[in-house]
């Protein structure tokens, strides 16, 4: 597959199916996702993308239900302009089944 930037668009319950379908595209676009916000610091791309991840394995109401946060509290912090604190925001990744590493530079 071609590396190319991550552009999400209204499309993406259809794009969220296709993964969901797919677990190899599923965990292409986490990496590429991860890689790209690496680079950018796009952390409103970042947060699109993982509402795609979460939708593609099974939807917000199982994400609530795995996470015990609210729904209507996952679309907030999942939206662009979001700014969710560390340990929410940590949960949720980790029930999206995506580790988070700190380094120091």
């Amino acid at each position: 597959m071609k590396k190319e930037k991550i552009i999400l668009t209204d499309f993406r319950e259809d794009f969220a199916k296709e993964l969901k379908n797919d677990s190899k595209k599923l965990k292409y676009f986490a990496d590429s996702l991860i890689k790209q916000y690496e680079q950018d610091k796009d952390l409103g791309i970042f947060l699109e993308g993982l509402k795609i991840i979460a939708i593609a394995q099974g939807g917000m109401t199982k994400l609530e239900k795995k996470s015990n946060i609210k729904r209507n509290t996952l679309y907030k912090m999942l939206s662009k302009n979001s700014n969710p604190e560390l340990k929410t925001f940590a949960n949720l990744l980790d029930n999206l089944h995506i580790s988070m590493h700190f380094a120091y530079k």
